[in-house]
């Protein structure tokens, strides 16, 4: 478990994140996405996702569409955005929600994957890698 001030420091970024995104989000109607959130709880767990995207409704929050944890780089699990517990903490939370997408960002780097992809090897789970390399 990181010291307390990391986690303090991770929420704090993470607000400020959630705070440029709804402002972009606002700013581009054209965009998917509606809305952002922080420290959200997930359904049926007391565990909280670090960050989470819902998709953009006209009235009211629309589904939640990714939904990711983000470790600071100096925390233990932050050295990389693929710590196998990392990446699995990520993929339970997004499967109780049914959130087809989520990530793993170390503030340098960000994984983005597909719940679909989960059972295939590593290197072609994440979304961000040329297809053809599976």
């Amino acid at each position: 478990m990181p010291p307390r001030s990391y986690r303090q420091h991770e929420t704090s970024f993470c607000s400020d994140v959630s705070k440029w995104s709804d402002k972009l989000f606002a700013a581009h109607p054209e965009l998917p996405f509606g809305s952002s959130e922080i420290e959200g709880y997930g359904r049926g767990s007391l565990k909280r996702q670090d960050f989470r995207v819902y998709e953009r409704k006209e009235s009211g929050r629309g589904k939640l569409v990714l939904c990711g944890e983000v470790k600071l780089p100096g925390s233990p699990q932050g050295r990389s955005p693929f710590d196998q517990r990392l990446m699995e903490d990520a993929y339970n939370k997004a499967t109780r929600e049914n959130c087809q997408y989520f990530f793993t960002w170390n503030v340098e780097r960000l994984a983005l994957f597909d719940r679909g992809t989960w059972k295939r090897p590593l290197r072609c789970r994440n979304v961000n890698l040329r297809r053809d390399a599976h």
